[in-house]
């Protein structure tokens, strides 16, 4: 085992990293290439969002989760429907359902949908209050251009 400061590292892949917490790509300079590239891709691949103030990250959220004509007739159908399953949303899109799967999580993660899980089928309906809240702080931003006029 070879021994560099802080990492001990063996001659194969293995590598200790118990004191090992680089603050930028300049701290990674003793570590073999292998590791240290993949290591500089994590340091440089952290988001900045946090530097932002909050309304604003909130917004962009709101944004993100409707960036996609998909997602906009998701909300459309469910709020005309009430709560249905996924079979049945997927009808009405022209894309696959693992397609139409990945515009749910987005609205998930986002909390503009509620969804329960009964075997085997999943419901969504619209979380009314989240999409309140959207609409508020979007209505906000776009209301700050329209004093200018």
């Amino acid at each position: 085992m070879v021994c560099n400061g802080n990492i001990s590292f063996a001659r194969d892949t293995y590598i200790s990293m118990e004191k090992f917490s680089p603050k930028s790509n300049s701290d990674l300079g003793t570590l073999p290439y292998f590791f240290l590239h993949h290591l500089k891709l994590n340091i440089m691949a952290q988001s900045k969002q946090h530097l932002y103030p909050t309304e604003d990250q909130i917004t962009s959220s709101f944004a993100k989760a409707l960036s996609h004509p998909a997602r906009i007739q998701i909300l459309k159908q469910l709020q005309i429907a009430g709560a249905i399953c996924v079979q049945v949303i997927a009808q009405t899109h022209p894309i696959s359902i693992e397609a139409l799967s990945g515009h749910l999580k987005a609205l998930r993660e986002a909390h503009l949908v509620n969804w329960v899980e009964r075997f085997p089928f999943t419901f969504y309906s619209v979380n009314e209050i989240n999409v309140k809240k959207a609409f508020d702080y979007l209505e906000s931003f776009f209301t700050m251009f329209k004093k200018n006029e």
